[in-house]
Formats: structure tokens, C-alpha cells, sequence
């Protein structure tokens, strides 16, 4: 039978995960999890060791804490993963979340396998795909030792993947050395849809220094006045702060939750009509679903971002391509003059 390993770190991925194993055939599906600890994360390390159709192989834990702890923690997670690869040695496919995190690549480095996938997380996909244009490999800078080969090749087993392969819901502009496979998730059935509700998903573009928390607030004021007469709810993201959350009091804010909006919008007895965000995967992933509701992305200033270089590159990047994924459910939001 084909031996498939899924390396993954959160809900959002586990939900590619799921939909990558019913449309395909069938497997031995193992999965090692790259987990930080973030509200919930027992809650998600459980159901995956509940679901019947994954096989655990490996869990590392990625918090950050001091740079002497941070060196051990990598020491130990890659005795970790080397004691891992001792029971198996080959995949015939190895599917991983995040591009740029350095230990999932160790992991995919430890066995060999016929093709490597990156799954699709949203949004974050576009910016990986142009960064293969121009690159194979990992940014040394993310990297521990990044610029010592020996540390870097021999111990990590960090080395570039000259063939890619892209499971993603959208068309992509990829590497002639690459490859790619749009997927689509089933249409929802539901129908019950209130024209006068608006969901916000937020981001925590404030509490990563992106933008301020000033012009954030102006903003979802200005898409307040906009839907002036609307129900309208803000769904924080599990990273934004509880001090920052409270500044958005002039709004109906739902409580965070470990459920992911995607599962979320699942349980709802009543759709609404609209739904928005900043920077998110929810309208990529969602919008080829729920055909009757309208999704916006907010398109943010130029003059408000950070000084950050690469926010700033990447902001960019996708904000074309979001450009180019306009359907007649998908758009930008009308912002003001």
C-alpha cells in the first residue's frame, strides 16, 4: 500500500489534510506534528491522535523561550527525529505545511520519498510560490547555524528541494522546475443566508508590529460606518491579545475559540451575507464553498504598514494575488478615497 507522512502544525492544515485523503487513493497515512503551544494545542494533538484514518509518528513542540533553552530544545528535537526516521525509511509521498520552517524540512530530509508537496495554508502559498521563482533553498537567517554546511547538511539534513509540488486551491504563477494541483473542497449545501450579517475575521497584524493599533481600529471603523445598518461580528484570531481585543469594544467581538472559522461556519444555523478580513486564508479557503455569500479582503495603505522590509515584500505579493483570484464572490472591499 502507498506510505504517505503528513507533516503539519495546526487546524488549518489538518483540514487540507483530511481533504487530501478523501480525494485521493488510498494509503498508509502517517503524520508528525510540529506543534507550538497555543490555546488549544492539546485539544488539536488529541484529535489527531483520535482519527483513525492518521498514524501518529512524532510530535516536536516549537515554542520559543531563551536562546540557551532554544539550542537545546533543537538539539533534543533532532535526536528526536533522527529516532523517529529509524522505523521507517522511505514514503512515497511526503506532504508538509510550512516552507520556511526549518525543522519541517529536516523531518522530510530523514526519510526519501518519490515526491515532496507543500499543502496549501491560504494566502501564504502565493508568497511561497514566488519565492521558488527566485530561490530553492531556505534563507540561511532562518536557519540555527544556517551558514555552517556541515551543521546545516550533515546534522539538520537541510537541503533544497529542487522539485515542488503545490496542493492548492488556486491557480498559481509556480517555477518552471515545480508543479502544481488545484483542489477544490465540496460546495455547502447550506442555504439559510442573513443578507444583513457581517463577519470581520481578524489577524493579528497589530500584536506582529505590521500596523498599528490605532489605524486598525480605523479601519474597522471605516467598515462599520460602511455596513452602518448590518449585525456585524469580529472573530479574533487566536494570537491577538485580550488588551487589544477590548479597544474593540464599539463592536460585537466573539469569544476566541480553538475551533477553526472554517469548522466554525459548519455548526452556524444562519450564514451571514458578508464576510471580510485583512490578511487571511478564510476567503481563499472558503469563498469556492459558500457560493451565497460575498467574501472581501480589506486592502491596507501602504503609508500605514510597519517599516518591515519583508512584511512589506510579502504584503505585496499577495495582495496581486488576491487580485487575480477576484470571482463574483470574491473581491476587494470599496474603500474610501
Amino acid at each position: 500500500m502507498l506510505q504517505r507522512l503528513f507533516i503539519i502544525k495546526n487546524n488549518t492544515h489538518y483540514l487540507n489534510v483530511k481533504n487530501y485523503i478523501k480525494t485521493k487513493e488510498k494509503a498508509h497515512n502517517h503524520i508528525f506534528l510540529t506543534v507550538g503551544k497555543f490555546e488549544g494545542y492539546l485539544d488539536f494533538i488529541n484529535t489527531i491522535k483520535e482519527d483513525k484514518e492518521l498514524e501518529l509518528l512524532g510530535i516536536i513542540y516549537t515554542h520559543k523561550s531563551s536562546r540557551i533553552v532554544d539550542y537545546w530544545n533543537l538539539i533534543t528535537n533532532i535526536i528526536y527525529i533522527k529516532k523517529q526516521a529509524v522505523k521507517q525509511k522511505h514514503f512515497d509521498e511526503i506532504i508538509f505545511s510550512n516552507y520556511k520552517y526549518f525543522l519541517q524540512h529536516s523531518i522530510i530530509n530523514h526519510y526519501s520519498t518519490d515526491k515532496i508537496i507543500l499543502l496549501s495554508d491560504g494566502a501564504g502559498i502565493i508568497v511561497m510560490a514566488n519565492y521558488r521563482k527566485k530561490h530553492k533553498s531556505l534563507p540561511f537567517k532562518s536557519i540555527p547555524f544556517g551558514n555552517n554546511t556541515f551543521f546545516r547538511e550533515q546534522i539538520l539534513k537541510i537541503k533544497p528541494i529542487k522539485h515542488l509540488h503545490f496542493y492548492t486551491q488556486i491557480n498559481l504563477d509556480i517555477a518552471e522546475e515545480d508543479s502544481q494541483e488545484i483542489f477544490k473542497f465540496e460546495g455547502s449545501k447550506h442555504d439559510k443566508v442573513n443578507t444583513k450579517k457581517v463577519y470581520f475575521v481578524g489577524s493579528p497584524l497589530v500584536e506582529l508590529g505590521f500596523i498599528s493599533l490605532n489605524k486598525k481600529i480605523s479601519y474597522l471603523k471605516e467598515l462599520m460606518a460602511y455596513y452602518e445598518n448590518y449585525e456585524f461580528f469580529y472573530f479574533p484570531h487566536r494570537r491577538e491579545s485580550g488588551e487589544n481585543l477590548e479597544k474593540y469594544n464599539f463592536m460585537q467581538v466573539i469569544a476566541q475559540s480553538n475551533i477553526p472559522f472554517e469548522e466554525r461556519m459548519k455548526q452556524e444555523s444562519e450564514l451571514p451575507g458578508t464576510i471580510i478580513s485583512f490578511v487571511s486564508s478564510i476567503a481563499i479557503n472558503l469563498a469556492p464553498i459558500y457560493s451565497k455569500i460575498k467574501f472581501q479582503y480589506f486592502p491596507l495603505s501602504n503609508s500605514d504598514l510597519s517599516s518591515n522590509k519583508e512584511f512589506q515584500k510579502k504584503y505585496k505579493v499577495m495582495l496581486a494575488g488576491y487580485k487575480n483570484l477576484e470571482t463574483p464572490n470574491f473581491s476587494e472591499f470599496p474603500r474610501k478615497d
